[in-house]
């Protein structure tokens, strides 16, 4: 079997048309529906998902006394 790169896929996919792509798409879904993710490829998943809101201001703070009235309600 021939070694391919990925870069020499992603521009054979690029050259399917919409509906082959969709199929390819759906084809690979199945495949990763039926194994068990790594723990690599979980922790990939999780970082994906990760939106950096820039850095936390130093007024901030995560103490309950200041955050509420001194009853603590």
């Amino acid at each position: 079997m021939a070694a391919v790169n990925f870069e020499e896929v992603v521009h054979l996919v690029e050259r399917l048309t919409r509906q082959e792509q969709r199929k390819l798409l759906r084809h690979l879904q199945t495949l990763a529906d039926q194994r068990e993710l790594t723990v690599d490829e979980k922790k990939a998943l999780l970082d994906s998902v990760v939106i950096d809101a820039g850095p936390i201001s130093p007024h901030y703070s995560d103490r309950r006394e200041d955050w509420y009235d001194d009853d603590g309600q």
